[in-house]
């Protein structure tokens, strides 16, 4: 019985897998300026943007770049400010993870830093 039940739950599984359709590939640089070459307005590129979720840590000469390939400036604002959120997310993620110490401990428990804090915070 139990066998069973596994293997009815294996094969819900692996159907709902299947039928998941594949995420899209996110967008390159040399895409986006294809895209605004070809004509594309700054909101259907930021559209192509989001429906692939693409998120380009660019370099300020990068988007510099970008803007004298002929990138509207909605665009390049929509791709900082998506940039913004992944570093913010990431460093809330990373840090978040540690509250109340944002590091890894240099003291071992059961000693206290210099500051008072337990592990080394």
């Amino acid at each position: 019985m139990r066998t069973l039940a596994a293997l009815v739950l294996a094969a819900l599984a692996l159907a709902g897998c299947a039928t998941a359709e594949p995420r899209p590939r996110p967008l390159t640089p040399q895409e986006i300026v294809f895209l605004a070459r070809e004509g594309k307005s700054a909101n259907e590129i930021i559209q192509v943007l989001e429906r692939t979720r693409t998120v380009l840590l660019l370099s300020a000469s990068q988007i510099v770049q970008l803007h004298e390939a002929g990138v509207p400036s909605e665009v390049l604002d929509h791709l900082q400010r998506v940039q913004l959120e992944e570093i913010g997310w990431r460093s809330r993620f990373l840090y978040e993870s540690f509250y109340p110490c944002p590091w890894l401990p240099r003291y071992p428990y059961p000693f206290r830093s210099p500051g008072g804090w337990p592990w080394g915070c």
